[in-house]
């Protein structure tokens, strides 16, 4: 299936594609865009809605794009719109951020559980570095050492002194 328009909006290219068929035979058709995916807040991950529900509730004036979509739809800078962002799933500059940061939030929290890294960050030590370089490096030599002639009681051991290494670091 190439080329469907999205029935809701007429605008961008469908991209999900629902199909409901009756027990009398009857088969309905509905072909979204992702933009209007979210826009109608449909969360097909819980399993495939009813069709003649979404039909109806699109149905009138709320077919069209809220004023809330156009209104912060481009970034100033690239001239992006966050509908182009959901199809592509690329931005188009570093400006992106900031136009689109009330949508994006959201979107970042679900894909890593939080809006801010929590991770490691350029340039500081992270867990495997709070061991003394040379020290470590020398550990990690014998590990690997040890785990290529097959000797895993040494490894262990060399595994388990590392580990020490950094709770009594960390502790």
């Amino acid at each position: 299936m190439q080329n469907v328009t999205c029935q809701r909006c007429g605008k961008r290219p469908a991209t999900t594609h629902l199909t409901e068929l009756s027990p009398a035979g009857g088969r309905a058709e509905l072909h979204l865009c992702a933009t209007c995916i979210q826009l109608m807040e449909l969360h097909l991950e819980a399993g495939p809605p009813l069709i003649a529900g979404i039909i109806a509730g699109a149905s009138g004036p709320a077919v069209s794009e809220p004023a809330e979509e156009s209104a912060i739809a481009d970034c100033p800078s690239c001239g992006m719109s966050f509908a182009d962002f959901g199809n592509a799933k690329r931005f188009g500059c570093a400006q992106d951020y900031c136009a689109w940061e009330d949508r994006l939030i959201p979107l970042l929290e679900g894909y890593h559980g939080a809006d801010r890294h929590i991770g490691r960050r350029p340039g500081q030590p992270g867990p495997a570095s709070e061991i003394p370089d040379a020290q470590r490096s020398q550990l990690d030599q014998a590990l690997r050492t040890a785990i290529a002639r097959e000797d895993y009681e040494t490894a262990a051991q060399v595994r388990d002194e590392i580990r020490q290494h950094e709770r009594s670091v960390k502790g």
